[in-house]
């Protein structure tokens, strides 16, 4: 059950960088903004429901806790930066 709850705070994280991204070049409480904090509210509802994990009291905080990591994550996410690093490779 602890590696299934695991399981699912990284794939909460991982659906929410790409959200993230998208919050953080948009207007703070725009229409976009809002659509990309809470579209991913589906998506992370539907993981919990795949992987037949409950919330309870242990897990509620560290889905929130991943939820918010995966938008913060996305948010510092440059990507004229891994540009730069890709072409350095080159």
């Amino acid at each position: 059950m602890v590696g299934t709850v695991i399981l699912v705070c990284c794939i909460i994280v991982l659906i929410n960088i790409p959200f993230g991204y998208l919050r953080d070049k948009q207007a703070k409480f725009s229409l976009l903004w809002f659509v990309a904090v809470h579209t991913p509210v589906f998506f992370v509802i539907g993981t919990k429901y795949m992987f037949n994990v409950s919330t309870t009291l242990v897990t509620l905080p560290l889905f929130f806790i991943a939820y918010f990591l995966g938008q913060y994550f996305g948010g510092k996410i440059k990507l004229t930066q891994l540009c730069t690093c890709f072409k350095n490779e080159f």
